[in-house]
């Protein structure tokens, strides 16, 4: 689901595993681009939350915040705990998604709105008419999709559940609807006949996206193999990086803290 904060200029990204923030490279340029790498202990992600939007809040700029409540991808062993959770609640089995996790959502929804951050939430439902690709191999081995599909609805805050109670009512009954959405997607191929959509790929994306890439990596090798400062330079970025990983819990995390100081210095 996608939060909006008025009209969208910056993103910032919650990421489901704190794990992936002790990658070279690619956890710490998701470091840099303000993913929220969560402990999976509530204890230390709602604080992580809450100085998010502070931050947020004080840094006035407008900005998206999207988050994934179902916590992981679709396998037998999630799926298992989502029917587990249903049959336990008396709801119905889900097929194509699991049950969300409430908790962070519902919280964040309150840090934002009492915060004033926050205009509306968007339900995004992602469809793959052909090729679903669950893992990273099947990307190498089948290609990625031919097709996506983007089921996306907005509700405004105002008409929103201020009571947590409902508001996890609210999300529950959300994601039953978007079992249905997806089922009848999966019959036709389509989410709606009188649906109107817009095509993404008038612009062959990927094809940009591959030769953008390898131009800048074979540019950053040339670089390294022909410049000492070069070097030095990625040296020292890389013990920076690594330094502020391990003994300042990352980027994201030693900028909300250095945030948190100096507000607390002023009040």
């Amino acid at each position: 689901m996608l939060s909006e904060g008025r009209r969208v200029r910056i993103g910032h990204v919650i990421y489901r595993l704190a794990m992936f923030c002790g990658l070279c490279l690619t956890g710490w340029s998701m470091q840099a681009a303000a993913f929220l790498f969560l402990d999976r202990k509530w204890e230390t992600d709602q604080e992580l939350f809450r100085s998010a939007v502070e931050y947020v809040r004080h840094d006035g700029r407008k900005v998206n915040m999207l988050l994934f409540p179902e916590g992981t991808d679709l396998n037998p062993k999630s799926r298992g705990r989502s029917d587990a959770f249903a049959v336990t609640n008396g709801r119905p089995k889900l097929e194509h998604c699991l049950y969300p996790r409430v908790l962070g959502f519902t919280f964040l929804y309150e840090m934002m709105r009492t915060n004033k951050v926050m205009d509306a939430v968007y339900d995004i439902t992602v469809a793959y008419p052909k090729d679903i690709i669950q893992a990273e191999k099947d990307l190498i081995l089948r290609g990625p999709p031919k097709a996506i599909y983007f089921h996306v609805k907005r509700y405004a805050t105002a008409d929103l559940p201020q009571i947590q109670s409902d508001l996890e009512t609210w999300l529950g009954t959300r994601w039953v609807e978007k079992e249905q959405t997806l089922s009848k997607f999966y019959e036709k191929n389509c989410f709606s006949a009188e649906m109107k959509g817009r095509r993404l790929n008038a612009i062959p994306l990927l094809y940009v996206s591959c030769i953008a890439w390898t131009g800048l990596v074979t540019f950053w090798l040339w670089l390294l193999s022909s410049f000492l400062i070069a070097d030095l330079y990625f040296i020292a970025a890389m013990v920076v990086y690594s330094v502020i990983t391990f003994y300042l819990n990352g980027i994201d995390r030693f900028e909300l803290t250095r945030f948190k100081g100096e507000t607390a210095s002023q009040g």
